[in-house]
């Protein structure tokens, strides 16, 4: 619901395995300016402006570029939330447990 009164999500983490948090704002169609470190390049892929999470200037100058730009906020929103509907919690558990098993089998060799 938080999501749905934003007009746009920051997300300047430096180390996630994985960022639950970038992927709601990606499923609400929220326009991204994201941190370039980590694996949210690999989640957001081109549906976000990046910005190095160590630099002001790198933030700011991101920042500002989706406050100016309507057209770029509506498009990178529509184009984050069709990256987010490929995660699938059913997938997710299915190759979590078919990994486990792996493991689990080599361990019992």
């Amino acid at each position: 619901v938080i999501y749905m009164e934003m007009d746009a999500a920051i997300y300047a983490s430096t180390c996630e395995t994985f960022g639950m948090t970038l992927l709601e704002a990606m499923a609400s169609s929220l326009p991204i300016a994201c941190s370039s470190h980590s694996c949210m390049p690999e989640m957001l892929q081109d549906a976000g402006l990046y910005f190095n999470p160590l630099d002001t200037h790198s933030i700011k100058k991101v920042i500002l570029a989706l406050i100016q730009d309507e057209i770029l906020r509506k498009n990178l929103g529509e184009k984050a939330y069709s990256y987010a509907l490929k995660y699938k919690w059913e997938e997710t558990s299915r190759q979590t447990f078919q990994f486990l098993q792996k493991i689990a089998n080599k361990c019992a060799k």
